[in-house]
């Protein structure tokens, strides 16, 4: 997100490395990123041992969040998806530490002299006269939504990447006659008819046989075979069938009242303003304290107004000019230290004591105390009652599926274990493998009702728990495996299948009787479409016909064919080819060159980063697994 001040200062390794630092999910994988953001822990992922956390990822999600505010005067923060941003955020994090961690294997280090250094150097910081300008430098970052000591953590991240991959980048070169080559040959067009072979009228002449429908089914026999299927008989155990069994007392849920009641409290909703000042020294921090030590003694005398104050003096580019207004807080989406000091807050305009976090120092205005209404107990008392009955339930529950359990293993017949427990004994409608819906879908079940012990045994099966708390039960009534249909069974779909194929076959030895014809300089009746200047990817023609017509020369003179949808053949002949003139020292080639080289940096360096991220040990949190 300092694209520009990274182009200027490290060149176009920089703006590769950059570019590979960004990918997203493509090395990672996006299931396991959702997996770990669906995670309420604190532990995202582990990289190596060493945890990113939730808050690491919210503090990275916000940076990220200002940042593109500051660059972005349309945008606002309602339009951005907030989960994607934290699941870029998580991956940056993942990625930088794989990266970090395969530097400290190698023991390479970036020293915080260069860090200086490169900053000094950056020509985004200079003056007129070139020289670092450190309130040019705070400026600047202040636009992107970073403070000076952000920026340096992210300099140094940006280093050590660079010192680890940057020697695959450096590698890299493209001739200026191979990059003039390379575009002439991607900006050419081309001239070309076309003529379309239907294949609707064939299908009327064609005459299939009995022995023809049975040539090809004996030819394609693993094409029409019946899916393993089965029908079972099966009982489920319900928890909420004996719930409305367990009694529950006055005095339990007066208990579970006044828990709930605490429980709201902790639920109110806080908004907050603030005013950001940064430092980048001792006295620059002592300076910034007593600015806004002034500005606290202003608030509380009632000379000036916290918004006044934020959109005059806040350096914080995102919410400045809306008066340091921030929203509401989110729990651990700021820093601790922020948010601890707008806990003690209590009332709304209440103004904090100066608090300093990573990203400087703050005053925060309390705008918005949202406590919801505690219901009285007549409206929550069938919500307190699952709660209350929730471990009775789960004891009861158990003896029952260890009775179902046994039960199963002792009887031969599920309608045996139907009654003596009194349950409800159905009937599954015709179960096929691969297409089942509902319960019969879930994992475990899917797994059981085709096992051996169920289709070939006879058996019980054991109580297979669903993912809606309920147990199931069930025993063979039907199985049928896979098998051969016979011809009779799927003989309209033979037939389909045959012409259409006699159809594809006959016009494709049609078209090839043209070009024969044309070869030979005869003229067969075809309708030819002209299509002029056409480039690559972007045609009024077919897109199977552009693609043909760009592997054509016009040395060979020759017309090709060309398979389309639904049987129908083209038939393509080149006329001309607009080869523009392109010349090696001209800036279009040499920005096409650097181009060309970018591009084979990044997939050199995306290939090393595959290999680091293979070879580290990455875990992702609440069973997401590795990605």
């Amino acid at each position: 997100m300092l694209q520009r001040i990274r182009e200027k200062s490290q060149g176009i390794i920089a703006y590769t490395l950059v570019g590979v630092i960004a990918l997203t999910f493509a090395l990672w994988g996006v299931q396991s990123l959702v997996g770990a953001m669906g995670n309420d822990g604190s532990t995202m992922a582990k990289v190596e041992g060493t945890s990113i956390t939730r808050p690491d990822v919210e503090r990275r999600a916000q940076e990220m969040l200002r940042q593109v505010l500051s660059n972005n005067d349309q945008v606002s923060p309602e339009d951005i998806n907030q989960d994607m941003l934290r699941q870029f955020a998580l991956n940056e994090l993942i990625q930088k530490a794989v990266v970090r961690h395969s530097a400290d294997q190698l023991d390479m280090r970036v020293s915080d002299a260069l860090v200086e250094r490169m900053i000094v150097q950056n020509p985004a910081f200079a003056d007129d006269q070139g020289r670092f300008d450190a309130e040019l430098f705070k400026q600047r970052l202040r636009q992107q939504g970073l403070t000076p000591v952000a920026y340096r953590q992210q300099l140094h991240e940006q280093l050590l990447a660079q010192q680890l991959i940057g020697g695959v980048a450096a590698s890299e070169f493209v001739l200026p006659e191979e990059a003039a080559a390379t575009q002439a040959l991607v900006t050419q067009t081309r001239d070309y008819q076309y003529a379309v072979l239907s294949a609707k009228a064939l299908a009327d002449k064609i005459e299939l046989s009995d022995q023809d429908l049975d040539t090809y089914y004996q030819a394609h026999l693993d094409r029409y075979m019946a899916p393993e299927h089965i029908q079972v008989q099966y009982v489920v155990l319900d928890p909420q069938d004996f719930a409305d069994d367990i009694n529950v007392t006055d005095d339990q849920y007066q208990q579970a009242y006044e828990r709930y009641r605490e429980q709201m409290s902790k639920t109110e909703q806080r908004s907050a303003a603030h005013i950001l000042l940064t430092f980048d020294s001792p006295a620059e921090r002592e300076k910034q304290m007593s600015r806004l030590e002034t500005m606290r003694k202003q608030l509380a005398s009632g000379e000036a107004d916290f918004a006044d104050l934020a959109q005059q003096y806040s350096e914080d580019p995102a919410t400045a000019d809306k008066g340091g207004e921030l929203g509401v807080i989110q729990p651990g989406s700021l820093d601790d230290q922020f948010e601890t000091a707008l806990d003690q807050l209590k009332k709304v305009g209440d103004i904090s004591p100066v608090v300093e976090t990573p990203y400087g120092l703050h005053l925060i205005e309390l705008t918005g105390l949202n406590a919801k209404p505690v219901p009285p107990l007549s409206d929550v008392k069938s919500q307190l009652r699952q709660q209350i009955i929730q471990q009775p339930l789960k004891a009861k529950m158990s003896d029952r599926i260890e009775t179902l359990k046994n039960l199963s293993f002792s009887r031969d017949q599920l309608t045996q274990v139907a009654d003596e427990m009194n349950l409800k004994l159905s009937e599954s409608p015709i179960l096929v493998k691969g297409q089942l819906t509902g319960f019969w879908a879930e994992d475990k079940v899917a797994a059981a009702l085709f096992s051996k012990e169920i289709t070939e045994d006879h058996w019980i099966s054991e109580p297979v728990s669903l993912k809606d708390g309920r147990y199931v039960a069930f025993q063979s009534e039907e199985y049928q495996p896979r098998q051969q249909q016979a011809l009779s069974e799927v003989k309209d779909d033979v037939r389909k299948q045959l012409l259409k194929e006699r159809v594809a076959d006959q016009n494709w030895a049609r078209a090839e009787q043209m070009l024969d014809a044309l070869e030979q300089g005869k003229q067969p009746s075809l309708s030819w479409q002209s299509v002029d200047n056409a480039a690559r990817g972007r045609s009024e023609a077919p897109a199977a016909v552009n693609q043909q017509a760009f592997k054509l020369t016009l040395d060979a003179q020759d017309v090709a064919r060309v398979h389309l949808s639904d049987g129908d053949v083209a038939l393509v002949k080149l006329n001309a080819v607009h080869r523009p003139k392109v010349s090696p020292d001209s800036d279009g080639v040499s920005n096409f060159q650097q181009a060309l080289i970018r591009r084979q940096m990044q997939q050199q360096q995306q290939m090393m980063l595959s290999q680091l991220r293979q070879q580290a040990d990455v875990e992702m949190s609440n069973g997401a697994g590795q990605p």
